[in-house]
């Protein structure tokens, strides 16, 4: 079994099933089992039962693909067991070198203060769980995530001090080389065998090689060894971003070396060089995966690598050593490396909300890249070259690619269903972006948890789904976040929304009182300086021929559903109608209003509930297409069966998030197209 994971009340580890190795996921019962989970290690033989089922499909485009995810690592099932037990298994060098590393974890928990331990875990055992949240995301949004990783400054540390220790206590060179070669796979395995630990492990083991055979080592060959062997090993190494990452960078710095070098520039300014030189190297694929960059990550980076290097990796180190060997010394390297630690997450904390933090460039094409990478390497052989006409051609093209991400020149409009689980998100994308109107969230209905039963980090529908797929789009700002109506299911993830993207307006329905976390959402919006914005029944907003139509509140219904905001709109070749939680009574009045209204796409109100798209609406607006937003295996069974068979005895086509996924429509050239994330299928409705 590989080394389990407790998260809350949540544990997880992969192990083998007549050579299946599979994936358990186990929800633990009480906080004296959790205790007793936490030592698990590998080599314990494990007794469950449960029921295997195949991971599951990504439900969102872009979104994280966690079947793909578990696919790369060979896995094919999940088993969800219901009861477990345990009982000694067999002593291996990796069930030792995993049951030491789950003690030291615990040790570093239990031992170091709250602000200390994520980082002493992640830069010596290669464990993040423990970072506090904001900071990793301070980390990610100012490009100095790589810091958080073990790569080969973390080795070479490691070796260094190993090297030295052995030699202080009378060992020999050649008898130390050979005891480094030996030490380096185990701190492998003790460092969590990540791709970015294994190449460095695996090109330290190389360099030592090299230098008992008395060679002179290359560089690019080490890498490239290394490169092949982990291939060897696990080919889905390939579109690891660690893996990708870690060899790009490395391989840029190692093919740029001898020109910067060759300058006789001041160890500042060479410092500045392979910086850049990273960042170039590492952009197209930080795009692909992260699609923002920061344009402070430069700068920071001249900082905060030699400040991680030699300051905050041998803290980490040294405090750990002494925590065991020399306890009072201890205490004091941990004080000082505490003190470190608050003042570079201040630097973060203030430099992640100075404006132009993050650009957000979209998910760029494959070939977009191919011609990045090119662009780059064109640039960086015309420098160490000379070439003039070659640099100037190379430099206009990676200016060009980077404009033509960045700036949105698609003619496309796009009407997306967000697939939000049990809520609402729709996200409306003029041409050329030109507006974006984002109707309702999302939110996640928190269930109330003791201490131990809540994960480090709880599943955020906003920060999670809504704001990844915003960014993949290129989206920089919402111009009207439309709010519904006040419920969790559809404005519960206004906090995150508008922390992670620049809000215009929003816009809430006009009523007598507000709900509780609709005046929260007010409040927040207004703390902030993003204008709030009432409609009612015949407010328009939009410019032709993009004009949207309030239906609906008058400001006078008594239910919360029936507050919601209703909007007519033509886009594209169709009539839309989006009813938030309209019920049967506002249906009523709605029908009794607009007794000519025609509609072609109906959002069902209600995410389908028995109450709402009753017979009288569906005769009226007559809709060929309706699309109803609802949770997956949801506890209220939305939609209801009636709803369902009400509007196939018309032959109206459905799409169902619950179902489908995500739901798009795009119109492009004068062409409309709906599609599913999941592929779809009417015989199934």
């Amino acid at each position: 079994m590989s080394d389990p994971v407790v998260n809350g009340d949540r544990l997880h580890f992969d192990y083998r099933i007549q050579d299946e190795k599979v994936r358990l996921v186990y929800k633990i019962k009480t906080e004296e089992e959790k205790e007793r989970l936490t030592f698990l290690h590998k080599g314990i033989r494990v007794l469950v039962s449960g029921e295997l089922k195949e991971p599951p499909v990504v439900r969102n485009e872009h979104a994280f693909d966690y079947r793909q995810y578990l696919y790369h690592q060979r896995i094919h099932y999940m088993l969800h067991a219901t009861s477990l037990s345990y009982q000694p298994g067999e002593n291996s060098i990796t069930s030792f070198l995993s049951k030491y590393r789950q003690q030291y974890l615990q040790y570093v928990r239990e031992h170091f203060p709250l602000e200390t331990i994520g980082f002493v875990q992640a830069l010596i055992f290669g464990e993040r769980q423990e970072l506090e949240e904001n900071v990793e995301e301070w980390y990610e949004v100012l490009g100095l995530v790589h810091l958080l990783a073990i790569s080969g400054s973390h080795i070479t540390l490691i070796m260094l001090v190993c090297y030295w220790l052995l030699l202080r206590v009378g060992v020999t060179r050649e008898t130390a080389t050979f005891l480094l070669f030996c030490i380096l796979p185990l701190y492998m395995f003790m460092a969590g065998a990540s791709p970015s630990v294994v190449r460095a492990s695996i090109t330290g083991m190389l360099v030592l090689v090299t230098i008992v055979a008395k060679k002179k080592e290359i560089a690019l060959d080490l890498l490239a060894s290394t490169c092949i062997v982990m291939l060897f090993y696990n080919p889905y190494y390939l579109v690891d971003v660690g893996f990708l990452l870690s060899f790009t960078v490395s391989a840029g710095l190692i093919l740029s070396a001898h020109f910067v070098l060759s300058r006789g520039l001041s160890p500042l300014q060479s410092l500045l060089c392979m910086t850049i030189v990273s960042q170039c190297v590492a952009l197209p694929i930080t795009l692909y995966y992260f699609y923002e960059f920061s344009p402070y990550s430069i700068i920071l980076n001249l900082f905060f690598v030699p400040f991680f290097s030699f300051m905050l990796l041998p803290l980490c180190v040294f405090s750990l050593l002494t925590s065991f060997l020399l306890p009072p010394l201890g205490d004091l390297f941990v004080l000082l490396l505490a003190f470190f630690i608050r003042v570079s997450n201040s630097i973060l904390e203030i430099c992640s909300s100075l404006p132009f933090a993050r650009l957000t460039f979209g998910k760029p094409a494959l070939w977009w890249m191919m011609l990045l990478y090119v662009s780059v390497i064109a640039f960086f052989i015309s420098m160490e070259r000379q070439k003039r006409t070659l640099r100037q051609f190379s430099f206009c093209a990676m200016t060009l690619l980077l404009f033509v991400q960045y700036i949105p020149l698609q003619s496309e409009l796009r009407v997306t269903f967000v697939d939000v689980g049990q809520g609402d998100c729709i996200v409306i994308e003029l041409p050329k972006q030109q507006q974006v109107y984002v109707i309702d969230t999302g939110g996640t209905i928190e269930l109330e948890k003791e201490g131990w039963q809540q994960k480090r980090k709880s599943y955020d529908v906003g920060s999670d789904t809504v704001l990844p797929y915003l960014k993949s789009r290129g989206i920089k700002q919402i111009d009207k976040l439309i709010l519904t109506h006040g419920d969790t299911d559809h404005i519960g993830a206004v906090d995150e929304v508008i922390k992670g993207i620049k809000v215009k307006e929003i816009v809430v329905g006009m009523k007598v009182k507000h709900p509780k976390l609709e005046e929260d959402v007010i409040a927040l919006a207004k703390s902030r300086g993003i204008p709030v914005t009432t409609v009612q029944k015949g407010d328009t907003f939009g410019e032709e021929p993009y004009m949207f139509y309030v239906l609906a509140p008058t400001g006078i219904e008594k239910e919360e559903n029936e507050r919601s905001i209703v909007l007519y709109a033509v886009l594209g070749e169709y009539r839309w109608l989006f009813t938030g939680d309209l019920e049967e009574e506002g249906e009523r009045m709605l029908v009794k209003n607009y007794q000519k209204l025609q509609v072609d796409v109906l959002k069902a109100g209600h995410h389908g509930s028995k109450t709402s798209t009753t017979e009288q609406l569906v005769e009226q607006i007559n809709p060929k297409i309706v699309v109803i937003s609802a949770g997956e295996r949801n506890r209220y069974q939305h939609p209801h069966r009636e709803v369902i068979e009400r509007l196939q005895q018309r032959d109206i086509t459905i799409f169902r998030t619950d179902k489908h996924g995500m739901v798009t429509y795009s119109f492009v050239e004068n062409r409309g197209t709906f599609f599913t994330q999941i592929p779809y299928d009417a015989n199934k409705e």
